[in-house]
């Protein structure tokens, strides 16, 4: 008699801790549903957000009417690079500012 009696403590204990797991599973996945949905929304805040900071950059590039290429466009950087090699420097202080237009390119590339 104790033995059944335990037996079924020991059965409804089983079936209370499956109860409260299934509770448990079922807030997580709420949570992350909740979670993905906050982490998307974020994803497309940023991705709004890097796009709009480019476009101002490209922007500022062109109103201060900088003759150095934009680093992340393969195309404006072989026209520069292109236009240096038809127009060669004459005199040692043109080459220096060639060679730092050149270091500056690099170093807005590199970044």
């Amino acid at each position: 008699e104790e033995a059944a009696a335990r037996t079924e403590r020991e059965r409804q204990a089983a079936e209370e801790r499956a109860r409260l797991r299934a509770e448990e599973l079922g807030r997580l996945g709420d949570e992350a549903a909740a979670t993905r949905a906050l982490a998307d929304r974020r994803a497309r805040a940023q991705d709004a957000f890097l796009r709009t900071r480019a476009r101002l950059d490209e922007w500022t590039r062109f109103t201060r009417c900088d003759p150095l290429p934009a680093p992340a466009s393969r195309a404006d950087l072989n026209t520069y690079l292109s236009m240096v090699v038809d127009d060669p420097a004459t005199g040692l202080e043109a080459c220096l500012t060639q060679c730092d237009e050149l270091a500056a390119v690099l170093n807005a590339a590199l970044v």
